[in-house]
């Protein structure tokens, strides 16, 4: 492309990046709050109880993770269609992705029903935490198909450019798990017996009245996106692009499982402690993670009608973006580390290592803001495979050795806590070499 060509090309469409970025960011803001906020609420119940629902959040976050994955290949691939205004193959991708989907979950919570304490104690749980835990994965077993379904949907709308829907039905979800986490645990309302399990009721209900809602909202677009064939035609296709970023998010949670396993070797409060940190650290992720899938959707739709230069400059744009914001609320967030970490879950112990683990991610936040949205350009082309190597390296490799071997000699855990410095060094060096490296996307250039 022509230096005279590249001066035609049309500016980034700064408001539609900030709105797709707000529609996931704003989300997903919510549920680091409304995760804060939770935790606020159940903390007078105990460790165990808290230590459960980590516990189960993480073995549950498997799901998640095949769940993201699918999205990541759904999403670029409806985006690219899309973008070349082929509504008939974009409804296709749509369809099909929903129909892997309900499948999927359906096979997982089949699983986690059958063996939840075998899974747990392989995180080191134990006694009355390990109850908690078993009560929490086995209710949300139930309806993960449901949480799976509106998740894909959100993300298909999105790539599609629809904003609205999915930011106000992810309001509508997480103010109201939230509300009824609070009348349970405020009037003594525990209807599973175990208070995990509870809880893991409140998030099924919340996410059927955001479900419902997006499906109302939406209801016009709906008739034409399932209206046709419910196949699993191009499911080689999908699977693709998206078996690249599902492992890559399967190795995330393992990494994490791996390192909560670590961690375990020192005690409930800092097992307790992770969870409390990632739900405050998460106020600042979540601009990364909305301007990553906002730059996955602008690269893909950018791709398909044919303008690679313009996939460029979003991906610069959102670098620049990402970086800014996420520093700074890195730095108001570490600043008053130990006065919010006291404020969330108390004075203590918990309160201690948690302060600890926020101050180390929001010193690492530049780096954090960089990986997210190289990621997210390279997976909106169709490039799922380099994130996918980069968490293997960084998350699994590089950041669990460390860990290991800071145990095998006792090192205190705040130096386990410090291991996601390597962790996030290496894969955000091995991104950036990938695309400033490797003529990033030279196949579409024209």
């Amino acid at each position: 492309m022509s230096e005279l060509n590249k001066t035609l090309e049309p500016q980034v469409d700064v408001k539609k990046l900030f709105l797709l970025a707000f529609s996931v960011g704003g989300v997903q803001a919510m549920i680091a709050v409304v995760g804060i906020l939770t935790i606020k609420i159940i903390a007078p119940l105990g460790h165990d109880v808290l230590a459960g629902v980590t516990a189960g959040q993480r073995l549950y976050f498997i799901i998640q993770a095949v769940l993201l994955g699918l999205n990541v290949g759904s999403l670029a691939l409806i985006s690219r269609s899309h973008g070349e205004k082929n509504h008939q193959q974009t409804n296709a991708w749509i369809r099909l992705s929903l129909l892997i989907t309900v499948i999927t979950t359906l096979i997982f919570g089949v699983v986690f029903w059958l063996i939840p304490e075998f899974l747990l104690q392989t995180l080191g749980m134990e006694g009355e935490a390990l109850t908690e835990g078993i009560s929490y994965i086995q209710v949300l077993a139930y309806c993960g198909w449901l949480i799976g379904f509106y998740f894909i949907l959100a993300g298909a709308l999105r790539a599609c450019g629809i904003v609205k829907t999915p930011l106000l039905s992810g309001i509508l979800l997480n103010v109201g798990t939230l509300f009824i986490t609070y009348v349970f645990v405020e009037y003594n309302i525990n209807p599973v017996s175990h208070w995990s399990g509870s809880l893991a009721l409140a998030a099924i209900l919340g996410n059927v009245l955001g479900l419902v809602f997006m499906m109302y909202l939406s209801r016009s677009r709906l008739k034409e996106m399932f209206v046709g064939k419910w196949t699993f035609k191009n499911t080689k296709g999908l699977l693709k692009v998206s078996s690249p970023a599902i492992f890559e998010q399967v190795l995330r949670q393992v990494a994490v499982l791996a390192f909560l396993w670590v961690v375990a070797h020192y005690g409930t409060a800092p097992f307790a402690a992770y969870g409390a940190s990632v739900m405050l650290i998460t106020v600042s992720l979540v601009v990364g993670f909305g301007l990553s899938m906002a730059t996955a959707v602008m690269v893909g739709q950018a791709i398909g009608a044919g303008t690679v230069y313009m996939a460029k400059q979003v991906l610069r744009t959102s670098l620049i973006t990402s970086v800014i914001f996420m520093s700074t609320i890195g730095l108001v967030i570490g600043y008053f580390a130990e006065e919010i970490s006291i404020w969330m879950v108390g004075e203590g112990e918990v309160a201690y290592y948690t302060s600890i683990l926020v101050l180390f991610y929001a010193i690492i936040q530049p780096i954090m803001a960089v990986d997210f949205v190289l990621t997210g350009a390279l997976q909106g082309s169709g490039d799922t495979r380099w994130p996918m190597l980069s968490v293997m390296l960084g998350n699994v490799i590089i950041r669990f050795s460390a860990a290991m071997v800071l145990l095998h000699f006792e090192a205190p855990v705040e130096w386990i806590f410090a291991t996601v410095f390597i962790d996030y060094s290496v894969k955000t060096a091995l991104l950036v070499w990938r695309v400033y490296g490797c003529n990033w996307l030279k196949e579409y250039d024209v």
